[in-house]
């Protein structure tokens, strides 16, 4: 697993709301389900959209605007801004091929989108199968886009180790 920062360019905005859901408590974007913090995005704020970086704050979330850092408390029911990231299919099949033969094989064929999705936006996921060889099932992919425009893919062969596994060093 790894993440290309940076790596697709915005094709535009797309307009989401903030809300807590009762079940969690904790302010996230309606549309994506993720939490404001950390995330470039703008908000309007008085008719006026204005820029910047929500940071973690108690009780609130803290909006920092970039021009002259203003403090904007965020709360539920408040328009955001936020840019839109699109991989269409040769992209997606592209990368695919590309992290696979960075795992160490060799693609035999050309990938095959074996996810739902084509293409997918900011906060989507498709899977694409890439042939290694006859003997081998083909790799599948996961490609993340996450709503900051970082591509994460996945490969179904890596393992990650965690903290009950046996290889982990005690």
């Amino acid at each position: 697993m790894k993440t290309l920062r940076g790596a697709v360019q915005a094709s535009g905005h797309r307009i989401l709301h903030l809300v807590v859901p009762e079940d969690s408590g904790i302010l996230r974007f309606e549309e994506t389900g993720e939490m404001p913090e950390g995330k470039d995005f703008a908000v309007l704020w008085k008719g006026i959209w204005r820029e910047g970086r929500c940071y973690p704050s108690y009780p609130d979330r803290t909006f920092v605007t970039y021009k002259d850092a203003q403090r904007l408390s965020l709360h539920a029911g408040m328009h955001v801004r936020m840019p839109l990231y699109i991989l269409g299919t040769e992209r997606l099949l592209e990368l695919a091929r590309a992290y696979v033969h960075e795992l160490g094989y060799t693609p035999t064929q050309e990938g095959t989108i074996v996810g739902t999705d084509a293409a997918i936006a900011s906060g989507e996921s498709t899977q694409v199968a890439v042939p290694v060889g006859n003997e081998i099932p083909p790799v599948v992919i996961t490609i993340n886009l996450h709503s900051s425009g970082d591509i994460r893919p996945v490969a179904d062969t890596e393992t990650f180790l965690t903290p009950d596994s046996e290889d982990t060093v005690g």
